[in-house]
């Protein structure tokens, strides 16, 4: 009897993890769709907005119009749009790109489709992480190489914009340089992969912790605020 129940459970199990599976690439796809239409609206109206043809009222006239027509269309008033713009500019800029091809390498994405001429293959790079998230960095983040870095650690740790936001303020691109930067020559010249084996850190500014702990008093915290740490 204990056999047959654990087989089913089993099977419910592995059901599960299809419905799961299923759920996670309908949201994705979904996710893909959204990026993409603001990859295009941004592109649209950032091409218009540098000629003759759009004057400084054109955004404003084009926010009436869709209310007008799709009344029931949400997350196209003016400040949305030139968001929307901000994303296309900056993530198709040459500097943004290059970066990308020199750095990332992801076996779903192909160099040769991200330089496309018109970067729509580049969105797929982009769907990693949904808007609000790509707001966050849009916001909060300076430099070419540290968007970058925050879009991939968004994506590998499955961060929630909350969380992102937290890491962001929390400078941890910036205490990743100095990581680096405090890896001895004769450890990167004997293991050139070594900062891949440090790369893994953890935000315990929660257990507000002198500046000088001991491993003995960060262990005592973490135990002490273990659902804190956890999540």
């Amino acid at each position: 009897m204990g056999y047959e129940v654990n087989k089913i459970q089993s099977q419910f199990e592995e059901l599960k993890s299809i419905i799961i599976s299923h759920k996670n690439r309908a949201y994705q796809a979904v996710n893909t769709e959204l990026i993409t239409t603001y990859w295009e609206v941004g592109k649209f109206v950032s091409k218009k907005t540098k000629t003759a043809e759009w004057g400084t009222g054109a955004v404003d006239q084009l926010v009436d119009y869709l209310k007008k027509e799709q009344p029931d269309l949400v997350g196209y008033n003016k400040r949305s749009i030139y968001r929307m713009v901000k994303f296309y500019e900056t993530y198709s800029s040459p500097e943004f790109v290059s970066a990308v091809l020199s750095q990332i390498k992801l076996a779903d994405i192909q160099k040769d489709t991200i330089v496309s001429a018109s970067l729509t293959q580049f969105v797929p790079f982009l769907s990693l992480i949904n808007w609000t998230s790509h707001l966050e960095i849009l916001t909060g983040c300076k430099g070419v190489e540290e968007k970058i870095f925050y879009i991939l650690l968004s994506y590998r740790e499955k961060l929630n914009y909350r969380e992102l936001s937290r890491q962001i303020e929390s400078s941890v691109y910036e205490r990743s340089l100095l990581g680096e930067k405090k890896q001895s020559l004769k450890l990167k010249e004997t293991y050139p992969t070594a900062k891949q084996l440090f790369k893994d850190r953890y935000m315990v500014d929660f257990l507000n912790l002198p500046e000088n702990h001991s491993e003995k008093t960060l262990q005592q915290g973490i135990i002490q605020q273990m659902k804190k740490f956890i999540l």
